[in-house]
């Protein structure tokens, strides 16, 4: 088997980082939607803790943890969610990357569970 080590190249571009991890199969690919459907929505639904992630204009990136009991983030439709803010700290972080850049990341995790559903925006 062969192995390779952070020092062993520079990797910079698609084709090269391709060549040395290989593509995503079939199954993985298809997996990538620009819409919820009835897996991802109840995966959302049953997910206690999601992390967003957002960054500035000037693209400095900033990830915040969210929870609350499941059911928390309401699904308005296929392609809007809606997460409840929360008086924490104040700093605001992420509503003030928003004002700044409209896209987000989410990470919704279910603990005990090894899947985690990705939705971008």
């Amino acid at each position: 088997m062969r192995t390779h080590r952070l020092t062993d190249a520079v990797i910079r571009d698609e084709a090269q980082l391709r060549a040395l991890i290989g593509t995503p199969s079939e199954l993985v690919c298809r997996k990538v939607s620009d819409r919820l459907n009835a897996l991802t929505r109840r995966f959302i639904e049953l997910s206690p803790f999601v992390c967003v992630a957002s960054c500035d204009s000037r693209g400095r990136c900033d990830v915040s943890p969210r929870g609350d009991p499941a059911g928390f983030v309401r699904i308005l439709d296929e392609r809007t969610l809606l997460l409840p803010e929360r008086p924490g700290n104040r700093i605001a972080d992420t509503l003030v990357n928003l004002l700044d850049d409209p896209r987000i990341a989410l990470l919704f995790l279910i603990p005990g569970q090894g899947a985690t559903i990705r939705v971008n925006g």
